[in-house]
């Protein structure tokens, strides 16, 4: 009975000592990824069509909660880079863009928007905002354009709420590596 909750601390010590390691942006999913994943799926709210003046006001709330999920993101992004480290700073911004995205989730859920159809759209546009932005010099030096990759992760995904979700384990996934 003893030695089971010992192997099991000797485990979890081994994978902190492994995930700490690892440089923050090294670790998979980066967070940039993350923050234009999170823009791809309110370009494919915008895109979707929407039936009646209940769905469009249901739209706006929803993209308004994920555009504050995205900037604690951001903000996360910013704090870490600032600092070099994953910081308090930097794992409060990441909590504070779960909640919002719990947030975002409830409203989606009551709607039901499926946005499937217009996914494909919403990439290609983030991807080419992306490219602009680069193409401009807005990126700092070594950031690289979202190529629309990462969105594989969201594979089985139909629903907002669906993408929210995989979202939503993608940046827990960040924070336990990072911690």
């Amino acid at each position: 009975m003893r030695r089971k909750p010992l192997i099991v601390s000797v485990v979890l010590a081994l994978l902190l000592v492994l995930m700490s390691s690892l440089p923050a942006f090294a670790q998979e999913p980066p967070l940039a990824d993350i923050e234009s994943e999170i823009d791809t799926i309110q370009w494919a709210v915008l895109y979707q069509p929407k039936d009646g003046r209940a769905e469009y006001i249901e739209a706006i709330k929803l993209l308004v909660v994920l555009e504050i999920a995205d900037l604690f993101v951001e903000r996360a992004m910013i704090s870490y880079d600032e600092a070099g480290d994953v910081t308090d700073g930097v794992e409060r911004c990441l909590n504070r863009a779960l909640d919002w995205l719990e947030r975002a989730m409830a409203i989606s859920e009551d709607s039901g928007f499926d946005i499937s159809d217009s996914i494909d759209k919403a990439i290609e546009t983030e991807v080419s905002k992306e490219e602009m932005l680069d193409r401009c010099g807005w990126f700092s030096s070594g950031d690289v354009p979202w190529t629309g990759e990462s969105m594989g992760a969201y594979g089985n995904c139909a629903t907002v709420d669906s993408y929210i979700d995989v979202t939503i384990g993608r940046i827990s996934s960040w924070l336990l590596m990072s911690l």
